[in-house]
């Protein structure tokens, strides 16, 4: 969890940009829906960000051998009441995925949207989090026994999060 991880200016940009911006809904095939912003003007500006070298070499601390090369991800929204939710899934659909992000976008508070991460080994969630405030980044890794989820909004919100991932080969 890391808090103010975006530059306060950046933050009001984003912030500015997605007020205007359309989402649409987008389905994932046996995981669960949200809607995404189309076209990805927010999303598409974190990924140039979050790609920045001396970006990625502070990822690559955390995450050991890995040599991280770029970020891929979009804003994605969830709203009370839609159905947006989800499930149980490792993210590892792209063999190139070497650390997720979800970074809070929403100047909106909301309830219900619980993030839970889980080892494959254990049916409980082994960690659980609710963004509260704008700019705050959440980090966690890809791999083989991991899972995580996300609960539906019940009220308030949306939930609006950049979710993306640093990338690197496909070893």
């Amino acid at each position: 969890m890391l808090r103010r991880f975006l530059d306060a200016d950046l933050l009001r940009l984003l912030i500015r940009i997605l007020s205007d911006a359309s989402f649409v809904p987008s389905n994932i095939d046996d995981v669960g829906a949200r809607t995404i912003e189309a076209p990805g003007h927010a999303g598409d500006a974190l990924c140039l960000a979050l790609g920045r070298p001396e970006v990625l070499r502070f990822m690559e601390s955390l995450v050991g051998d890995a040599r991280l090369t770029e970020v891929a991800g979009a804003v994605a929204q969830f709203g009370a009441a839609s159905g947006d939710r989800l499930g149980w899934h490792d993210d590892r659909v792209e063999p190139r995925r070497k650390l997720a992000i979800t970074i809070n976008l929403g100047t909106v508070g909301y309830q219900g949207g619980v993030f839970e991460f889980r080892d494959l080994q254990s049916d409980a969630p082994t960690f659980r989090h609710v963004h509260s405030e704008p700019g705050e980044a959440l980090l966690f890794p890809i791999g083989a026994g991991l899972q995580h989820r996300l609960l539906p909004v019940t009220a308030g919100g949306p939930r609006t999060v950049f979710a993306g991932w640093f990338l690197g080969d496909a070893n």
